[in-house]
């Protein structure tokens, strides 16, 4: 299993939820797809090219309520990342799955995101 933390969360403009304009969308995806890359290959991430099982968890400030949905939708910037830097092969189900998104509060760690990589056995 691979660990890789990074020391942002997804800008809300990533949501699926958010309302703007789209050129504002772009950018904050773009600039997360780009933020991610640079992070994964600082951490010297492996290449991965069996099917994986992606784990992400966001730790935050505050207890609210977050919609784990959306939160895996907003990650979209950073899987694409992760190709870009060739930690994965492709981001469709033929080679990644995904866990359940996971919350920990922890003031004094947010924001992170960590990103735990680990192969499927006999997938693939």
């Amino acid at each position: 299993m691979t660990t890789i933390t990074f020391p942002f969360l997804p800008a809300k403009e990533t949501s699926p939820n958010a309302r703007g304009h789209w050129r504002k969308r772009y950018a904050a995806v773009h600039k997360l797809r780009e933020d991610t890359f640079m992070v994964a290959m600082s951490q010297q991430a492996p290449a991965f090219t069996e099917k994986v099982l992606i784990s992400i968890t966001y730790v935050v400030a505050t207890k609210r309520h977050r919609d784990g949905d959306n939160w895996l939708a907003m990650a979209k910037g950073m899987i694409d990342g992760l190709v870009d830097a060739k930690v994965l092969v492709d981001d469709s189900s033929e080679y990644v799955s995904f866990a359940p998104v996971q919350f920990v509060v922890d003031k004094a760690k947010a924001p992170q995101t960590i990103i735990k990589i680990a192969v499927l056995k006999g997938e693939l």
